[in-house]
Parts: structure tokens; C-alpha cells; sequence
């Protein structure tokens, strides 16, 4: 998630380097503090309420939707891929 929340900052125009600071400077606070990084992040500024759906389980997954990432979109796919290399090698025989 913390991944997400700091694409999120720089989709807002904030410099990469800006975001991963302040999203790391949560994480650090969420650890020792106790709170849920969920909490600090809602409550910051930056960041608000839109940010809530992130930590919904699975979210960080789901929103991985590149050629050969791991969310369930590329992983079927590349799943499929296999079954028909499979599919033709076992034909060969």
C-alpha cells in the first residue's frame, strides 16, 4: 500500500522523491506509534479519505495491472499462456 499511496501523491503533482519521503515518514510513525497506516494516511492532508479504498484487502494486488505483474489480470494471463505451451507440447507426442 505504501507503494500506492506515494503513486497517488505524485499523480497529484507531487515529486517522487517528495512522496516516498512523506509516505515513508507515515510508515515510520504507523510503526511506532501503533496507529494504522490507514489512519495516518486518511488524516494526513495529501492524502484524505480518498485514499481509504487502498487498504481495502486485496486493493494493492488488484492494482497491478501491467504485462507480466503479479495482480490477478497479468497472472490469469500468463497463466493461460503456460496451459497453451503445455497444451502444444503434450500434443507433439
Amino acid at each position: 500500500v505504501a507503494t500506492d499511496l506515494a503513486e497517488e501523491l505524485v499523480r497529484g503533482g507531487m515529486p517522487f522523491r517528495a512522496a516516498h519521503a512523506l509516505v515513508g515518514e507515515l510508515v515510520r510513525e504507523s510503526l511506532s506509534s501503533g496507529t494504522s497506516l490507514c489512519d495516518l494516511a486518511t488524516a494526513h492532508h495529501a492524502l484524505g479519505e480518498n485514499v481509504r479504498p487502498f487498504f481495502e484487502p486485496g486493493a494493492a494486488a488488484r492494482a497491478r495491472t501491467t504485462p507480466g505483474g503479479g495482480g490477478p489480470m497479468p497472472v490469469g494471463a500468463q497463466l493461460e499462456r503456460a496451459r497453451q505451451r503445455l497444451s502444444s507440447h503434450s500434443h507433439r507426442d
